[in-house]
């Protein structure tokens, strides 16, 4: 039993040693080829990333190398070619600028990430940056060429008090991490062209006064710090909810915003409550956009705005609210594309009762017009009117859509209203050059089809002159009836409507 047991042991000693030696020599084994004809293939030959701004880390991007052929190859080296690292780039998990024999299997890939970071340039205009990632293998040289322009950048990184008249100007962007606060009796400006990038948190509250001095062809921008997608075809520029937005105290008034775009955030603007002077709007909007933000474009209580070639869409929670005041609205293009879970879920809201609590303030009048404007979107009803029921004096609710294209449910008895509704087209679709909900892509152009070209008020044009150009800058002619909308028609020419088509 004994000399068995010591055979079987013996046995199994010498078949785990034969083992051993039969796993290392296979590990040691050279299986990669040495044939130059075996090639790498790359999921871009040059990798374009949009401008990053320095003092900052860009989001990751991704290239993948992919081994097609039925053999395994060993990459020598994989390195970044220039001295001055902007690029960042990480193999399969470890960061470096150099890497040595990477093994990638036959019918294989691997992902190399890519960032970019950087201190100040010194330069006022973009500088364009670029380094080539090398692979050299089996006497084989590849590379993927590395993209992108640099531009510095004022940092704000903590709320900033805004305490004397300030005039930011456009020489760099402005990446704002935090709150930015106008003090009573202050004036803020921005000058045309400017771009505020801004991180979640960035917040701008306006105690003062805010102008923005955009002009049609050097618009000035409030978005998202954000570049890369979060999808294949989405944007984080096309997403709600980035960072904050403008809010619009009840010691501010005389503001202005023209030519200017506001998209993804939270909120638009909103207007808080206050004594109404009449000589003056607390909120004007020219030739401006607000769109794709996580509750309303605009929302005022107790205000007075006036609002002209101005675009209010897809506001989650309603485009644009209005309670308690007067506003007047010019040949503006309101919609409401995006489908929110909250109350104000239509175009525009329109209330006599006002967003406080107090009961004094509980109902109010409002004066609302809107002239050659659209109100369209994706809601049953895109027009929604709120009054108190025991408020029985019909001067306190007032309205008019005058030469209005207006989306309402069917059963509406609205649309027999003749007082309120003069020369309205009801529940025509205005046709969009792009309503593209999954993809959140967006055109508000007219096409040639559209209902609303030549259907509207030709005395609103006369008699107001910031409507005789449109959100582009298109003349209004005098001598035929203006379009419906923000957006003049302009018939595209061979060439546009050839490369639509392509697209």
């Amino acid at each position: 039993m004994g000399r068995k047991l010591t055979r079987n042991i013996a046995y199994w000693m010498i078949s785990i040693l034969l083992c051993s030696l039969t796993w290392l020599t296979s590990g040691c084994k050279d299986d990669f080829t040495n044939d130059g004809k075996y090639k790498l293939s790359f999921s871009v030959d040059t990798l374009k990333i949009d401008t990053f701004l320095t003092n900052t880390t860009s989001p990751t991007e991704v290239i993948m190398v992919y081994n097609n052929n039925e053999e395994d190859i060993k990459i020598s080296v994989i390195q970044l070619e220039t001295e001055r690292r902007f690029f960042k780039i990480n193999v399969n998990g470890k960061a470096g600028e150099l890497f040595s024999d990477v093994k990638i299997s036959a019918k294989d890939s691997l992902f190399i990430f890519v960032q970019i970071s950087g201190d100040e340039l010194g330069k006022e205009e973009p500088l364009l940056i670029e380094d080539k990632i090398k692979f050299i293998y089996n006497g084989n040289s590849q590379e993927v060429v590395l993209s992108t322009y640099g531009q510095d950048a004022y940092h704000f990184r903590q709320p900033f008090h805004i305490q004397t008249d300030t005039k930011w100007a456009a020489d760099k962007p402005y990446l704002i991490y935090d709150s930015i606060i106008v003090d009573p009796g202050v004036t803020w400006t921005i000058t045309e062209g400017a771009t505020l990038y801004l991180k979640n948190r960035a917040t701008f509250v306006i105690d003062g006064t805010i102008k923005t001095e955009g002009t049609t062809d050097k618009r000035i921008v409030f978005r998202t710090y954000r570049k890369d997608k979060y999808t294949q075809n989405k944007s984080y520029d096309q997403m709600v909810d980035q960072w904050g937005g403008i809010h619009i105290t009840a010691s501010s008034t005389g503001n202005v915003f023209n030519n200017t775009l506001i998209r993804g955030g939270s909120f638009g603007i909103e207007v808080d409550s206050a004594e109404i002077n009449e000589s003056e709007y607390r909120l004007t909007l020219l030739n401006s956009q607000i769109h794709n933000v996580g509750t309303s474009c605009l929302k005022a209580s107790y205000a007075n705005i006036y609002a002209v070639n101005s675009i209010l869409s897809n506001g989650k929670n309603g485009s644009v609210i209005l309670a308690c005041g007067s506003y007047w609205f010019d040949h503006c293009t309101i919609t409401s594309f995006n489908q929110g879970m909250g109350f104000y879920k239509s175009g525009v809201t329109l209330s006599t009762i006002g967003f406080v609590e107090s009961k004094s303030e509980a109902n109010a009048p409002i004066d609302a017009q809107f002239h050659n404007c659209i109100v369209m979107g994706s809601n049953k009803d895109d027009l929604m009117i709120l009054q108190a029921e025991d408020i029985t004096d019909t001067t306190t609710l007032h309205y008019l859509f005058n030469h209005c294209l207006v989306h309402l449910d069917k059963k509406n008895d609205l649309q027999e209203d003749t007082i309120h509704f003069v020369s309205t087209l009801f529940n025509e679709d205005p046709q969009f050059q792009i309503v593209d909900q999954s993809k959140v892509t967006f055109d508000f152009h007219l096409k040639e089809e559209s209902p609303c070209i030549e259907a509207g008020d030709l005395g609103v044009v006369l008699k107001r002159e910031k409507c005789q150009t449109d959100f582009d800058g298109v003349t209004r002619e005098i001598e035929r009836a203006p379009e419906m909308g923000a957006l003049q028609f302009v018939a595209k020419t061979e060439e546009e409507e050839e490369e639509a088509q392509k697209q």
